[in-house]
């Protein structure tokens, strides 16, 4: 079984502004960020995977399975198949599940697209060269202000590209933020596979640490989505109004207000644990709303969107990406 690394590299810069702040891999598209999708097809906990970002994020990782950092004196000797995979290789597990496979089958792996590396394996001593060279490289950049500067580009992570006995084949990925919203359609009705297959463990949340007395977040709980089939959504809801073949899927303890339209002609909608939808509400698919979230009364929400956790949602938005 593959140790997976999920890192970033010099393609960072195209993610701005939204990844100043937070991790590539941490990039949500569709219902799951890289992270969350390795999780689910990956015992992490069993495997110890590594998160590698620049350092001024790193104590933003809130407790989890995985390790952050390089840490030399933790990997070696370890008789294993790393896999690094690049956070913007394409939101799609199906693609995920093909790369786990193939390192399981003991083939090498070496993906790239015309932006640079997006997965490759590796041995343990390769690794652990990979990971010195990682992090000599980020610290050059922060030394140099890249990552708190506009105007200084990142310069390329080439190690990879330095491993003997590599055919490097073409791969898909996201190349820069603006492809985050046309890639949310196909990764909504992915993310949906995958969680009615496995609904998992609750989610970790990149930089959210709640107080001590705060327990039974409403992200603790794993993700379980039932298809509307009629009725009411709860004791507390009104049955909506739904056209189209892709579907409504419903979370526990989700409110639905009187007068709720909702097109599933393109695509499912989903409405994660939690969510409250007020009076007077239309919801067109492909859409994610993130546990805890609200939508006002009289919201119009058109498709290709998604939405994090304890969004509050109101007005006219279409193809967008928050949270």
């Amino acid at each position: 079984m593959p140790i997976p690394v999920l890192f970033e590299d010099q393609t960072l810069a195209h993610f701005r502004p939204v990844c100043w702040s937070q991790p590539v891999y941490e990039q949500r598209v569709g219902v799951f960020n890289l992270r969350e999708r390795v999780e689910r097809l990956l015992p992490v906990g069993a495997t110890g995977g590594r998160l590698l970002s620049r350092d001024c994020l790193r104590a933003l990782h809130p407790e989890s399975p995985w390790r952050t950092g390089t840490e030399q004196e933790e990997i070696r000797g370890l008789d294993s198949t790393f896999l690094w995979i690049n956070g913007r290789l394409a939101p799609d597990h199906h693609l995920l599940a093909q790369v786990l496979a193939m390192v399981e089958k003991g083939q090498s792996v070496a993906w790239q697209d015309h932006h640079g590396t997006l997965a490759f394996s590796c041995s343990a001593e390769e690794n652990q060269q990979l990971m010195v060279s990682y992090d000599q490289w980020e610290q050059t950049q922060a030394d140099a202000g890249v990552w708190s500067a506009h105007a200084i580009p990142p310069q390329p992570w080439t190690a990879p590209r330095e491993l003997p006995n590599r055919q490097w084949q073409a791969a898909e990925g996201l190349g820069f933020i603006w492809e985050v919203v046309p890639a949310t359609s196909g990764a909504i009705v992915s993310d949906l596979e995958l969680t009615l297959g496995s609904p998992g463990e609750g989610r970790v949340p990149f930089g959210v640490f709640p107080l001590p007395d705060q327990k039974d977040q409403v992200w603790d709980h794993p993700l379980e989505f039932a298809r509307w089939e009629g009725g009411s959504a709860s004791s507390d809801s009104s049955p909506p109004v739904v056209t189209g073949s892709a579907g409504l899927y419903l979370g526990p303890e989700v409110q639905l207000g009187f007068g709720v339209a909702v097109d599933t002609r393109h695509g499912p909608v989903i409405l994660d644990r939690e969510t409250v939808v007020q009076p007077h509400v239309f919801l067109e698919g492909p859409l994610y709303v993130g546990p805890g979230s609200t939508i006002k009364s009289g919201a119009t929400i058109y498709g290709e969107s998604s939405f994090g956790i304890m969004n509050k949602i109101a007005g006219e938005i279409g193809e967008s990406t928050f949270g």
